[in-house]
Parts: C-alpha cells; sequence; structure tokens
C-alpha cells in the first residue's frame, strides 16, 4: 500500500511525460505503415508473378501489424495519462492539510483511492503488454480479421459492447489497424478504442488535406490531441465530412464520475472547433475533478437561417440517444452522473432526444433556447431540467427584433420559435443565473454562458458535479 507522504511527493508530469513517448511511439508506427504501404505500391506497379504476390503480402502484413501496435502504444498513453490526473487530485488532497490533522478515515479513503488507481493503471499496462505481444507473435495479420465480422447497421450500443467484449485481443487490434473508420464511428464501443480509431482517421485525412482554413482547424485539433494537460483529450468521434463532425472528450467518460455533455447550436462546424473546445475545457474547469467534458458536434447543425425547422434536431436527436447509450455501456465501474447541456439550436437537439428516445441522462440543461419540443419537463421523461436565459440574449426578442422597446415587456411564458421557454415557471424545471449581458449586444449575450465569471457557467459546473446545492 502507498503511504500518505508518496501521494503528496508524486510526480504526476513524469506519467504524463511518459504517456507522451507512448504518443510518439504510435506516430512513428504510423509513419512506418505508410512508408510499408507506398514501397508496395509502387512495387506493384513494375513487379508481376508469385514472387510478387508474396513480396506484397507480407509488405500488406506488416502495415497491418505496424497499425495495430499503434493500440497498445494508445492503451499505455491512455493508462499512464488517467493515472497521472487521478494522483494530481490526490496529491492535491494530501497536501491541503498536514499529515497529523488528516482523520483516520479520511487517511485511508485517500490512500484506499490511490491503490485503486494504481491496480487500475497495471491492468490497464498489462493489458496493452499482452495485446501487443500477441501481436508481434502472429506471423500473418493481413487476414486476421474481415469485415464481416463488424455489427450490422443499427446494431445498438449495449449488442456492440456485447460484440467487442467477445473478440479476442488480436482481432481487436487488427480491427482497429484495418476498420478504424468503421470502428471510430460504433457506439458501444469502449471510448479509449474509438480514440486510437479516430485519431488514424484524423492523420489519414490531415495527410490528405492541403493547407488552407480546414487544415488550419484539424493541425489545431492534432495538437490539443498531442497535450495530456490539463486533462487528456480522447477523439471519440470524427467525421470530415461535408461541413464536418467531431466529438471529443476532456477525461476518459469511460471511467469518470460525472460527465457532462455539450451540444452546440445553429452555424456549428468544424470551422468553429477551436471555440467549441475551448467551451469544453471551461465546463471541465468549472465541473472540478472526476469530471469529463465532452464535447458532441455530433450532428449537422443547421445555417442560422434554418434554424426555425425541426429536421436537423430531430436527425440530430437520434445520434445523441445513442452516444448516450453507448456511454451507459462502455462506462466501467458505478454507473455515472450524467449531464447534458443544449445551448441555442442544441437546446431543441437535447429536448427532441429526451421526449423521442428516452435519453438517459440524470440531468439536462438548457440554456439561450428557443425552445426544446415540449410544453413541460414532465414531457422530457425522467431528467432533472434546468434553464437559463440572459437578460439581454437575443433568443428573448428574436421574433421581435425589429421592435426592441417590446422586449423588455414581452410575456416570459411567451412560447419561442420551438416550444415554451424551459426556464419559466410554469414549464416545470428549475432556473438558474446567468449574467444579463449588454443590450448593445443580444448575440453576444446569447452567446457567453460558457464564458470565465459567468454565474451560468459556475452553475452548470456545480450541475455537472451533482453539487444541487451550489446552482444559484
Amino acid at each position: 500500500m502507498v503511504t500518505l507522504a508518496a501521494v503528496a511527493d508524486a510526480r504526476p508530469e513524469a506519467w504524463r511525460a511518459a504517456a507522451g513517448g507512448w504518443r510518439a511511439l504510435a506516430d512513428a508506427l504510423a509513419d512506418r505503415a505508410g512508408a510499408a504501404d507506398a514501397v508496395r505500391t509502387r512495387l506493384a506497379a513494375h513487379w508481376r508473378g508469385p514472387a510478387a504476390d508474396a513480396a506484397s503480402s507480407a509488405l500488406a502484413s506488416l502495415a497491418v501489424g505496424l497499425r495495430a501496435v499503434r493500440g497498445p502504444a494508445y492503451a499505455c498513453d491512455q493508462a499512464l495519462c488517467e493515472l497521472a490526473g487521478e494522483i494530481s487530485r490526490l496529491r492535491g488532497a494530501a497536501r491541503a492539510v498536514p499529515a497529523a490533522s488528516v482523520s483516520a478515515g479520511a487517511h485511508d479513503a485517500l490512500l484506499t483511492a490511490a491503490d485503486a488507481a494504481d491496480a487500475r493503471a497495471v491492468h490497464r499496462l498489462a493489458a496493452a503488454r499482452k495485446a501487443a505481444t500477441d501481436l508481434t507473435a502472429d506471423r500473418d495479420l493481413a487476414g486476421v480479421h474481415s469485415t464481416a465480422g463488424l455489427p450490422a447497421p443499427g446494431t445498438g450500443p449495449v449488442d456492440v459492447r456485447r460484440w467487442w467484449d467477445g473478440l479476442s485481443p488480436t482481432d481487436r487490434q487488427v480491427l482497429l489497424a484495418t476498420e478504424p473508420r468503421r470502428l471510430g464511428a460504433l457506439d458501444g464501443v469502449p471510448v479509449a478504442v474509438r480514440d486510437a480509431a479516430n485519431r488514424q482517421v484524423l492523420d489519414d485525412v490531415l495527410a490528405a488535406t492541403p493547407p488552407g482554413e480546414r487544415r488550419t482547424v484539424l493541425d489545431a485539433l492534432a495538437a490539443r490531441l498531442q497535450r495530456a494537460e490539463p486533462a487528456r483529450a480522447y477523439l471519440v468521434g470524427f467525421d470530415p465530412a461535408g461541413d464536418g463532425r467531431a466529438i471529443v472528450a476532456i477525461g476518459d467518460p469511460d471511467h469518470a464520475r460525472h460527465v457532462v455533455t455539450n451540444v452546440p447550436g445553429a452555424g456549428s462546424d468544424l470551422g468553429d472547433l477551436r471555440g467549441l473546445l475551448a467551451r469544453t475545457e471551461r465546463i471541465a474547469a468549472a465541473a472540478g475533478d472526476g469530471v469529463s467534458s465532452v464535447l458532441w458536434l455530433g450532428y449537422d447543425a443547421p445555417e442560422w437561417l434554418s434554424a426555425t425547422g425541426t429536421g436537423a434536431a430531430r436527425a440530430g436527436a437520434a445520434d445523441l440517444d445513442r452516444f448516450q447509450e453507448g456511454l451507459r455501456a462502455t462506462g466501467d465501474g458505478p454507473p455515472a452522473h450524467h449531464t447534458v447541456i443544449g445551448h441555442s439550436y442544441g437546446s431543441l437537439v437535447v429536448g427532441t432526444a429526451a421526449r423521442e428516445h428516452d435519453l438517459p441522462v440524470d440531468d439536462i440543461v438548457f440554456v439561450g433556447s428557443p425552445g426544446v419540443g415540449a410544453d413541460h419537463a414532465g414531457d422530457l421523461r425522467g431528467p432533472a431540467v434546468w434553464a437559463s436565459t440572459a437578460r439581454w440574449d437575443i433568443i428573448h426578442g428574436a421574433a421581435l427584433a425589429d421592435r426592441v422597446p417590446e422586449w423588455l415587456d414581452r410575456d416570459p411564458a411567451e412560447d419561442r420559435w420551438h416550444g415554451a421557454d424551459p426556464g419559466h415557471p410554469g414549464f416545470g424545471g428549475r432556473a438558474f443565473t446567468s449574467d444579463p449581458g449588454d443590450w448593445h449586444d443580444p448575440v453576444g449575450a446569447h452567446n457567453a454562458y460558457f464564458d470565465e465569471g459567468n454565474a451560468a457557467l459556475a452553475a452548470i459546473g456545480a450541475i455537472a458535479r451533482g453539487d444541487y446545492a451550489a446552482v444559484r
């Protein structure tokens, strides 16, 4: 068993540095796999016959093997980063008060938590080592797994998780190497695996994207994925098609006590990723230790002029529900406390998911909502409902933009574009405070809920960590 002094003197930064080494190894393996593919392509253009076929098969197996070993490398990175995060929190507690004043119960709880964190890391690192050993012992990886083994489209997250658990370690890693795009999109596959898969997809997209605005955004995403502070980022979903989709978690949601997912509104796409990630980081900071903060840009958000329609919300609602079911299926340990935030049009996505799909979350938060597709909190089928709209948010007067003076006299119970105001007492939820904003800048007020220092952000953080008494 570790001691209190050992926890207080721990150096989590060393584990984060080691994790960075494993990420660098994963990148190097990808480069070598790409080189093997390039050689194979050049040979195929000039060489035919049995020897050529044998050489091509050997190169294909080598490339698959190199990509497959990336999985264990990322697993080591993930395990070390999570250990560093947990010990950082415990180190803060150990240093907060002199050891002599720590009660016996608190002392034992802290050391038990440290031992548990260490044991989890040891287990994950041992599993990664075994997976790598099994892979390197296999002489022909090219045909180990076929795409026929993937779940059929529409398979539910619980069944996907059951399928994944039934695969051999080698099958898992080879599938990760050969089908990263499909694997990374499967709700019900553990987040750590989806992260490794989608990082490979991002690498491939980056290699094919010329310099320009899109490349700048993707480079920024890749740079954030290389950082492990203040917490490691997980690329849970990524699709560059069209305006693009991305799901990024700050901290591993499969091992968090609390998970908060934020759904952005109209006009959001990959071009907004840096700002949306900054918002996700601020939510994580406001919520505190033990919370994974997730950006869910997993739907095709409409442009502002199309935000009066409900088609995008209905399509996104089904995907959001499936994603949340997936997090429930892959969570490790006691069930986590889940919160989903809908901002602006995102609140309609969240409300529709709750009303039509029985969204499996504990708390729903609406900010700057144009309506959530429901007349009462009871229509949302169970989760606790929280809401706030800034005094000068343009959403108050979106339908009366040419009659600004009437904003002050507007009936607060009046329906908005997509239903009743979820913050009105008659809706049946609980309202919380947000900063009023500036009447000269109603759009700014609409986008300020997640700004540092805004009362709304503090309330969202308290809800996310289940500290309801702190919500104002």
